[in-house]
């Protein structure tokens, strides 16, 4: 019979091998933060909290100085400066070539690049998520405030005005939103002035000469306003896209300036500049945005954006056979490069990875030694780990047949990481992705005009996926009848095995209230929304009306269509923290465990919903072995009545709604325990009815004395080979009070002749093993959960003693 089980767990391995991720090599996501918090700290350091005076000395010959102190006067023709060990300098007015106030970056550059590290390095800080109320970070913002730009060139500018709409992003009082929004007006302004009629960009506003390093410089300003909501003329983006499409080289590349050899970085540039317009000139070219109609097609805007993505797309094949080398110009390519990843939504970026490719060679860079250099590698570290919140899988044989809008989901996921206040990324797959691809992010997004049609091994990669805990989101562009029953019929016959059925949702409904839609923010416009459930969660949403034509052209107006996909990804994803990372361990931590043994686990089947996270205790079996050394194996889901029953080192049962244990099946558990076997009870998604029945269950199984398990245990002190100590378990936020004052999880027994052979969970465990996701979920982390699995497993192996329970 054991061989029966381990054939069984092997052609299960095989069947989900695709749905173990692949892993980055040589640096982790805790690694990267770690380099973050390094950078974020240099960039600190270089905060001058001194203001920096260089002047002409009286010296014969005379001399070029430059002192650092407080200064204290400067007026009626003298500059006093008090230096940090006390003394007071006095300087004529006339004699001062240059002041650079305290806050700003040391040592900062001169003329009309002065100000450019600072404006640098509080990009980077406020990408960085640093808080405008730190110190030194006020001061760094007020000496750009108060600088006079007039002298400052294209690149200054540029960063300012990328500052100021970064700030905007978040919630900040009134007096600072009116004070960055003016700041952010002003340099628009000089950016828009500065542009030349042919669409290029000089150091400064002077005509004539322009680069394509300070032409991209000033469109990423220009872009910057315009998503920050400043009027920004349609004319403007017109120049924009006139000039990077004329400049092309044939190659597919640009030039430096527009004459010269073909680079990468300028390639980027100009891929970037032409997203800019995308993003802000032709998702408003059409028709407005009708509410839950959609926009209708735009055949006057179809040439000219096919026509930039086509220039896009010879871009991108050049950076194929050109490499871009971010160790250049103390990493100006690391800048352009994270900026075309977050407008594209693409990994890969001329054929390779762009965040993989790099992450581990700038995370191990040494920090404090240039800022320029320091800064543009903390954006692209910033940037590259963020999680992916969302994917849009592209379907089809051309784009346009995967949705009609192509800047919906960019918008969407800015709307998010502005709500939520933590950068949100987004991404495109193919339809041909692979599972690991598609769990770099927890919701998956299609959506189209016509009929969905997708390749039979994606439906079979797709249902891999849902079983893991993701989610899908299906949306009908145009309120499109067919999308709408092509996808139910699709989805709902991936699942015919298992009879689910799409079921329009209620109002009370978690997703209406999850994030808002409740007290202060109630729904001005419902979202007719259907949902497939597996009986723990709704793990695929289907929007009937047009919702993604509001996203596509960033109508504020309709907020409500924004705000319920804060719910849906509140309701489907865990906290920001624990959202999935796109870098993971190259292999389990730590040491493999000796070989202890193997169990045989059976699954109970009854008349409740006992089959919630089919699968998840093979998929837990994986690392078991790892952590553990336990070979376990999973049975057929069984009845009491099986030949098979017996023969179960532990039968696991999950409650998850009210309801007796049928007379039938308590009488055949308790022969079964009595017999020597053990018994673990869980409440399946830690929702209330199931934590309730859990202890119904206990008292219905008449064996024993009931009773409570004690603080002592040997499960909770893991004191027995491979086992650890339950501490410091970390709970969900519904299931806070379980672990407070420190306490063990609670756990209901059943004991008979002083050995416990029933344990009963009146919390969640089953999803936790999973590392699913389930709105308001009372249970245990993930790896919380797999500690109190892994002890009650080795716990097990130890004392059942049966010899028959080794591997032959």
């Amino acid at each position: 019979m054991l061989m029966h089980y381990r054939a069984r767990a092997i052609a299960y391995l095989i069947v989900i091998g695709c749905c173990i991720p692949s892993f980055a090599e040589g640096v982790s996501d805790r690694d990267v933060d770690a380099a973050i918090r390094r950078g974020v700290a240099a960039l600190l350091d270089r905060i001058s909290q001194l203001d920096e005076v260089t002047y002409v000395s009286t010296d014969d010959p005379p001399q070029t100085l430059k002192v650092r102190g407080t200064i204290v006067q400067n007026a009626g023709g003298t500059l006093r400066l008090k230096t940090p060990e006390g003394w007071t300098l006095s300087i004529a007015q006339n004699r001062v070539s240059e002041i650079v106030t305290r806050g700003h970056i040391t040592p900062e550059l001169e003329g009309m690049l002065r100000g450019g590290p600072s404006a640098l390095a509080a990009l980077a800080l406020v990408t960085a998520g640093v808080e405008t109320t730190e110190p030194k970070m006020a001061m760094l913002l007020d000496a750009l405030a108060q600088d006079d730009t007039n002298e400052m060139g294209t690149y200054v500018h540029s960063l300012r005005s990328a500052t100021w709409s970064a700030l905007l992003e978040r919630r900040i009082s009134r007096p600072n939103r009116q004070r960055f929004r003016k700041l952010l007006t002003a340099d628009l302004r000089w950016l828009v002035q500065a542009m030349q009629p042919d669409g290029g960009y000089n150091y400064t506003q002077a005509g004539g000469r322009w680069d394509h390093s300070n032409t991209q410089f000033g469109n990423l300003g220009v872009w910057a306003a315009g998503v920050a909501k400043l009027e920004v003329s349609p004319q403007t983006y017109q120049t924009i896209s006139h000039h990077w499409l004329e400049t092309q080289d044939d190659s597919g590349g640009w030039s430096y300036r527009g004459e010269s050899t073909p680079t990468s970085s300028m390639t980027i540039a100009g891929c970037n500049s032409l997203y800019i317009v995308l993003d802000q000139l032709y998702t408003r070219s059409g028709g407005a945005y009708r509410l839950f109609g959609g926009i209708r097609p735009d055949k006057k805007s179809e040439e000219p954006v096919q026509r930039i993505c086509a220039a896009i797309a010879r871009g991108d094949d050049y950076l194929r056979e050109n490499p871009p080398n971010p160790t250049m110009n103390d990493g100006y390519e690391l800048f352009g490069l994270e900026r075309l990843g977050l407008a594209s939504g693409q990994a890969i970026l001329g054929g390779e990875d762009w965040y993989r490719q790099y992450v581990d060679a700038v995370s191990r860079r040494g920090w404090g030694e240039n800022v320029v250099a320091d800064s543009f590698a903390l954006i692209f570290l910033v940037h590259g780990q963020a999680p992916v919140v969302i994917q849009r899988m592209v379907w089809g044989q051309q784009d346009r047949d995967a949705g009609y809008y192509f800047r919906d989901v960019a918008n969407l996921t800015r709307y998010l990481s502005r709500t939520f206040e933590r950068l949100h990324r987004w991404q495109r797959i193919s339809v041909n992705a692979e599972l690991r691809e598609m769990q770099d992010a927890p919701l998956l997004y299609l959506s189209g005009r016509r009929g969905l049609e997708l390749p039979e091994s994606t439906h079979q990669r797709i249902r891999h996926y849902l079983d893991a805990g993701g989610t899908v989101f299906l949306h009908s562009d145009g309120a499109s009848r067919a999308f709408t029953a092509s996808a139910t019929a699709l989805f709902e016959k991936m699942f015919g095995d298992r009879g689910y059925r799409f079921q329009e949702l209620e109002k009370g409904h978690a997703v209406y209230h999850a994030q808002f839609g409740a007290g202060q923010t109630p729904w001005k416009h419902i979202v007719p929304l259907r949902g497939l459930s597996d009986g723990s969660r709704v793990m695929v949403f289907l929007c009937p009306k047009d919702i993604a034509g509001a996203w596509h052209q960033d109508r504020g107006r309709f907020e409500d269509l924004f705000r319920i996909m804060a719910n849906v990804r509140v309701y489907s994803a865990p906290p920001y923290a624990q959202l999935p990372r796109i870098l993971r361990e190259s292999q389990p931590p730590g040491r493999a465990a000796p070989p202890a043994g193997a169990l045989r686990l059976a699954r109970l089947s009854h008349d409740g919903h006992w089959n919630a996270h089919s699968g998840a205790w093979q998929r837990y079996s994986i690392g078991l072995r790892h952590r553990a050394g336990i070979d376990l194996f999973v049975a057929p889901d069984i009845t009491p009545d099986a030949p098979s029953f017996a023969e179960a080192d532990l039968v696991y049962l999950t409650v998850k709604a009210p309801g007796g244990l049928p007379r039938e099946i308590a009488d055949r558990l308790t022969e079964y325990l009595k017999g020597g076997g053990f018994l673990l009870i869980d409440a399946g998604d830690g929702q209330p009815a199931g934590i309730q029945s859990v202890g119904e269950w206990v008292d219905q199984i008449e064996i024993g004395e009931r009773g409570v398990l004690p603080t002592e245990h040997a499960i909770f002190r893991g004191s027995f080979r491979n086992g650890r100590p339950l501490t410091d378990l970390v709970a969900t936020d519904a299931g806070a009070g379980l672990t407070r004052g420190g306490a063990p999880p609670p756990m209901f027994t059943r004991t008979l002749d002083g050995r416990v052979v029933v344990l009963a969970c009146p919390f969640d465990v089953i999803a936790g093993l999973d590392g699913h996701f389930i709105w308001n979920r009372s249970g245990y982390l993930p790896e919380s959960t797999e500690r109190i699995v892994d002890n009650i497993l080795l716990w097990r192996l130890e004392t059942k003693g049966r010899p028959s329970s080794h591997v032959p």
